[in-house]
């Protein structure tokens, strides 16, 4: 099996923030999910590896009509690292495609993790998504913003 041209070299949540009521507690709700993404390529110098930080940030929001019972924000960042020889318009397409995948699965973990401390009766999950509008939208600022 071949090594991918681009690798995920750290990952690290910058912010998590909950809240909640009491009354959420055994009460079934659905979540409104709200995710933006962030883009920082660094300028490629000579024969070192491209680099990037990606970053997402979730926000999870339950509520009962108007009131929120419960709110959850995570900031996310990653830094992805891209093999030098590889064009940038190549790198920059498959860190935004492969990094906000990997982000959120990422995300998604962490945040069971997390939450199943919170002494809740089940952890919160977030859900599975189609995401290929995000990615697309940030492909498209990702290679707009080329360096020459």
């Amino acid at each position: 099996m071949k090594k991918s041209y681009i690798q995920l070299i750290s990952e690290r949540i910058k912010k998590f923030s909950f809240e909640f009521d009491d009354s959420v507690i055994n009460e079934p709700l659905s979540p409104e999910l709200k995710i933006e993404a962030f883009q920082n390529f660094k300028e490629k110098i000579d024969d070192n590896p491209y680099n990037c930080i990606l970053g997402l940030n979730i926000k999870l929001i339950y509520k009962k009509g108007r009131k929120h019972l419960l709110k959850v924000e995570m900031f996310i960042e990653g830094e992805f690292t891209g093999h030098s020889k590889m064009k940038e318009e190549d790198f920059r397409s498959l860190v935004v495609s492969s990094g906000i995948i990997n982000l959120f699965q990422i995300a998604r973990a962490k945040m069971v993790s997390i939450t199943s401390q919170f002494g809740f009766v089940q952890p919160i999950y977030l859900p599975l998504l189609n995401i290929t509008d995000l990615i697309e939208a940030e492909r498209k600022k990702a290679l707009k913003n080329i360096i020459k």
